[in-house]
């Protein structure tokens, strides 16, 4: 396979998400899940892992072609949706990476199934969940209201692009 992705759409069965997955690059499987804001273009670091990996880039529900948003009623929902995509495109203990959302999605799989999730990489992950402190609901928050939650650093030109 080349280093231009390729988009699929995989269908998860009758009454199931169908899943929009892009993919490029020859190696090891390594899954990439994304964060909330999507994958605008094959770009960043998606072409980098695609010259070591081969790498499969899921959108998850509600994002490009991808249904099945109504099917999701919890986080951990979502957190199974990762491992049914896994199975349905036939992987073996990937190679997970995991940024914002998705990092939080790829840590909350490492914790609940360690033993078919290969390595993990999270690249500024939501966190795990806790009871006691919640995540904050990133897609019931305008944009300037996540800021604080995103960025230590008010000041900083991408904090004060969201708040702008």
């Amino acid at each position: 396979m080349s280093d231009i992705p390729r988009s699929t759409l995989l269908n998860l069965g009758s009454g199931r998400p169908s899943v929009q997955v892009l993919e490029a690059g020859d190696g090891a499987p390594l899954l990439f899940l994304h964060g909330a804001g999507g994958i605008a273009a094959w770009e960043g670091a998606l072409p980098l892992l695609a010259s070591k990996y081969h790498v499969y880039a899921p959108l998850l529900p509600g994002f490009g072609q991808s249904t099945g948003l109504e099917c999701l009623e919890d986080q951990f929902d979502l957190f199974l949706h990762g491992f049914d995509v896994i199975e349905a495109l036939g992987l073996d203990r990937p190679y997970v990476v995991g940024e914002s959302l998705g990092g939080w999605m790829a840590a909350e799989m490492a914790a609940v199934r360690p033993k078919d999730i290969g390595r993990l990489a999270l690249a500024a992950p939501v966190g795990l969940w806790r009871d006691e402190a919640p995540v904050v609901d990133l897609f019931g928050c305008m944009a300037h209201e996540l800021a604080p939650f995103l960025f230590h650093d008010m000041t900083g030109p991408a904090a004060q692009q969201m708040l702008g």
